[in-house]
């Protein structure tokens, strides 16, 4: 095993815009097993099957400059939409974490896949941030008495899989595109307030917490449902 990372599966490590892969991860075989018993419970027969495709990685990034970073933009041919097939591997889900005291990070799952990348539907995350420090908002904005602490973006797309004869992988699809972001909050002179976004609909929040030691904090989450681009 080599020090540091030596596998990026996805290819989103960029160096001219500060973005590191941190670390990563490939869950292997995830196989199952059917097993045929005799009259005493003993297993006479067992057959592994599901060995081929649907093992999960993932990889983490952290977004060190000041860089406006989009997951999808055709001038550039940069492609990471829900459903792209990179290295073999289809995207399922993005989440970007923003924060007044620490850079940005991005993680970028998916799952090995049988399927080539022109059968498989596209969906656009939809959003674009800024890399470093600093928290930013993505679909809400907060009024007059807020101020935003950090935020957690959540994008993803299902998956669907045909099995053959053998229970093996014979092809995938995604639908159902969504992405969901929490902003953390703090009122400075009234409770946390704000507002969901044009294309954007106010799910929870934002509430409120008080302390007798803090500042009133709360939080608001907001989501916008996608479809196939």
């Amino acid at each position: 095993m080599a020090f540091g990372i030596t596998t990026d599966y996805f290819g989103f490590a960029d160096t001219s815009l500060g973005i590191a892969a941190n670390s990563a991860s490939n869950a292997g075989l995830q196989a199952s097993e059917a097993q045929a018993m005799d009259s005493n419970g003993d297993v006479v027969a067992s057959t592994i099957h599901d060995t081929g495709y649907g093992q999960a990685v993932s990889v983490d990034y952290v977004c060190g400059k000041a860089s406006s970073i989009d997951f999808y933009d055709t001038a550039t041919s940069k492609d990471f939409r829900g459903g792209k097939v990179i290295n073999g591997y289809v995207i399922t889900s993005i989440s970007v974490s923003t924060s007044n005291t620490e850079q940005a990070t991005v993680t970028i799952s998916g799952q090995k896949t049988i399927a080539a990348d022109s059968e498989v539907a596209k969906y656009d995350p939809g959003f674009t941030f800024t890399g470093g420090k600093g928290a930013q908002s993505i679909g809400y904005s907060t009024d007059t008495n807020t101020r935003l602490t950090g935020s957690s973006a959540s994008f993803s797309v299902q998956t669907s899989r045909a099995m053959d004869s053998t229970n093996e992988e014979l092809a995938l699809d995604v639908y159902g595109g969504r992405l969901e972001v929490t902003h953390d909050l703090v009122g400075v002179t009234a409770a946390p307030g704000g507002a969901a976004d044009t294309g954007f609909t106010l799910l929870t929040g934002p509430g409120e917490s008080e302390s007798n030691t803090e500042y009133g904090t709360g939080s608001a989450m907001v989501f916008k449902n996608i479809s196939a681009s």
